[in-house]
């Protein structure tokens, strides 16, 4: 008779459930276990496991593939990563143009009808300041104009004083 410490190692037993079998761990009660817990696979390719715990060349070998890809996107994702960019474009174009009208308030962009509304947000004393400039901006084009028709006038009647009309 063998004692409680003492393990079955023969080889020609057939005890697989036996508790003093040695050849399958089965008198191991702490340490035959091993929790790995969670482990993130982040290599992509084709990864085998393998537990050496029943594996005597028998049918209750324990092996496995894992198979680690790319995460693949479902439509929903795809459609808000699409509208999100459109929308960090759309609102980068707008802050684009309202930086424009800032530097060039002469320019189409910061008449009334075409101004960022974000400009709305500005400092009053910054507001006047480019109000004036586009007001003398206006006034300049204005002059101009007034004196290109005073011009083409006087072109006129003079073409029109000449002896041959």
């Amino acid at each position: 008779a063998r004692g409680p410490g003492v393990c079955n190692a023969d080889i020609n037993a057939n005890q697989n459930n036996a508790e003093d079998n040695c050849k399958l761990l089965n008198r191991a009660k702490t340490g035959a276990y091993f929790d790995g817990g969670l482990v993130r696979m982040s290599n992509m390719g084709e990864h085998k496991i393998l537990s050496t715990r029943n594996n005597d060349f028998s049918n209750r070998s324990h092996k496995a593939s894992i198979f680690v890809r790319a995460r693949q996107w479902t439509l929903l994702e795809e459609v808000a990563v699409v509208f999100g960019a459109g929308i960090a474009f759309a609102g980068v174009a707008y802050l684009a143009v309202a930086l424009y009208a800032i530097r060039y308030p002469q320019s189409r962009f910061y008449s009334e009808k075409n101004r960022p509304r974000i400009l709305e947000y500005l400092p009053a004393d910054t507001k006047q300041k480019l109000q004036a400039q586009r007001e003398a901006y206006k006034a300049k084009l204005l002059a101009d104009w007034q004196q290109a028709v005073e011009d083409r006038t006087q072109l006129g009647a003079y073409k029109r004083s000449k002896p041959w009309d």
